[in-house]
């Protein structure tokens, strides 16, 4: 038995994890846009830079998530209104949620993360840095990570870091949420069916990665992030 945990990217993991019957239950990373920088530092710090350092709406003109957006130098919330007291509980119960079930878990975790670089190569080239510290944070913890980089040609295996890190495109070009479950799908088959645990599948050297689209990384122009905040 494998259990899935997004570590974000965007929402989009989560809607397609929900979608194939393998999500279980509200986390931090969920339906929010997240570097993996942060995600890193959350487990770093316990969660310390998780919201941005100011809570202030965006107020944009002509920006789509006008009102709606809350930026943070590691995190964008853009379905959650930080200034409501209830939101901001209901994430520290997502965090504890999250710590409590890699302390406990007894079954194989699988980290998925949807990369949000245009170059993808700027979020891999942290995941040693990751692994040290899920190694030393959660030491009982069987777990491999899976990158997904969409905006590709197809949804298919590409290659592995190491023994524990795999990289796989994403054909999501329909540019449809409703689509995502679909389109993530043969992602999740070949993780359950090869079982990467066990095996290290041979490499796709062929595929040519295509640089993401900038809807990863920008809303109307807007940059998902606040470096200042």
């Amino acid at each position: 038995m494998h259990k899935f945990i997004s570590i974000g990217g965007w929402c989009g993991t989560t809607i397609s994890l929900r979608g194939n019957n393998l999500y279980e239950q509200a986390l931090p990373f969920d339906n929010i846009r997240s570097t993996f920088a942060g995600i890193i530092d959350c487990f770093e710090t316990n969660f310390q830079n998780f919201f941005p350092k100011k809570l202030e709406v965006d107020i944009i003109e002509n920006y789509s998530y006008s009102g709606l957006s809350f930026r943070g130098k590691y995190f964008g919330f853009y379905h959650h209104n930080l200034l409501d007291p209830k939101i901001i509980n209901d994430f520290y119960r997502r965090i504890e949620r999250l710590n409590n079930i890699l302390n406990n878990q007894t079954t194989n975790t699988i980290f998925i993360r949807t990369i949000t670089k245009q170059d993808y190569e700027e979020e891999t080239l942290l995941i040693d840095k990751f692994l040290n510290i899920i190694d030393i944070k959660y030491p009982n913890l069987n777990y491999i990570v899976v990158f997904i980089v969409p905006g590709q040609n197809n949804s298919i295996y590409y290659r592995h870091i190491n023994h524990r890190t795999f990289i796989f495109t994403l054909n999501d070009n329909s540019c449809k949420n409703e689509n995502l479950p679909m389109e993530y799908k043969p992602i999740y088959d070949f993780i359950l069916t090869e079982d990467l645990f066990k095996n290290i599948p041979k490499s796709n050297n062929d595929i040519l990665i295509q640089k993401n689209n900038n809807r990863y990384v920008s809303f109307s122009g807007v940059d998902t992030f606040r470096l200042d905040n």
